[in-house]
């Protein structure tokens, strides 16, 4: 289980969630981007039983959801194939692994930053993100991705969003501990453009965020991003959805010409998070059947 603070945080790495004690908390640590905490050795990593954590091999800077990335070697040359990496794919091969882990990841937000302040929406039988206050909260942009599964408050797991919402307003303590698979459906890719301008071989359905084909030969294709994907159901195929360029959400209501200007941006490295048409429909459609709908918008 990989454990995350807000403000503060320590990753951890458990062997499963019932082996999952509680955090420890270490200096300032921002998990998209900022400043990377102390190091610290962790005491009897060695020791047997499932009940004592095995600590990363450091506390690791939390950056912003990311894609592909070329793949680290075995041996002794891992940190220099690390180094070599861009920035853009250092960010997908952290939120990859936060995305591959079993146990998902663990967060603990404070009570007040979680009150009326996260929209948990309801589909295909799982509670899922679907957006948060970012003006009044905008801590949660660092914790949060629309697309997470949410999978257990304080302790409980949940099966519906009334359910999480009643646990958070009902915990006792300043933090509130929230288990999510980290956007369980979703893919990340870092492209790399060749030179200023070029296409990315992505078309989008008008001016939508919807990814309506894949051409071939290009950029996007080169790196494993596909036209189709399954359906949660798994009975058919659908499209995919661009959520997030950069690391930074795109408004799922968003304005025409928005997606294509956040494609174009400048900048030869450019970072993907996409999920399945039928989830972003079904999150959306929820998303607006809420009160005041507009304000958990992020982007």
């Amino acid at each position: 289980l990989v454990g995350i603070h807000a403000h503060r945080c320590r990753l951890y790495l458990y062997p499963s969630p019932e082996a999952s004690p509680r955090i420890h908390v270490v200096g300032g640590a921002r998990i998209r981007g900022g400043h990377r905490p102390r190091r610290r050795t962790a005491e009897n990593n060695n020791s047997p039983g499932p009940s004592i954590p095995v600590a990363a091999d450091r506390i690791r800077r939390l950056q912003p959801p990311p894609n592909p990335f070329r793949q680290v070697g075995n041996g002794g040359n891992d940190m220099n194939n690390l180094t070599r990496l861009t920035l853009r794919e250092q960010q997908v091969l952290q939120l990859r692994r936060e995305m591959l882990h079993p146990g998902g990841v663990r967060l603990q937000l404070r009570r007040k930053d979680c009150l009326g302040s996260i929209a948990l929406v309801d589909a295909f039988s799982a509670v899922w993100i679907a957006g948060w206050k970012q003006k009044e909260h905008p801590m949660l942009y660092n914790a949060l991705h629309i697309g997470d599964q949410l999978m257990s408050v304080a302790g409980i797991l949940i099966h519906n969003s009334l359910d999480a919402q009643k646990l958070i307003r009902g915990a006792p303590s300043l933090y509130v501990e929230f288990v999510v698979r980290r956007v369980p459906c979703g893919r990340v890719y870092a492209l790399r453009k060749e030179s200023e301008g070029q296409n990315l071989g992505i078309q989008l359905e008008g001016n939508t965020a919807e990814i309506r084909e894949i051409a071939a030969p290009s950029i996007a294709a080169s790196h494993g991003l596909s036209s189709r994907t399954p359906t949660l159901d798994g009975l058919s195929l659908t499209t995919w959805v661009i959520t997030e360029v950069n690391g930074r959400p795109l408004n799922l209501f968003f304005k025409d010409g928005e997606v294509k200007d956040r494609l174009n941006a400048v900048g030869l490295d450019i970072s993907l998070l996409v999920q399945p048409f039928d989830l972003i429909k079904q999150i959306k459609k929820q998303l607006k059947a809420m009160r005041s709908y507009k304000e958990y918008i992020v982007q």
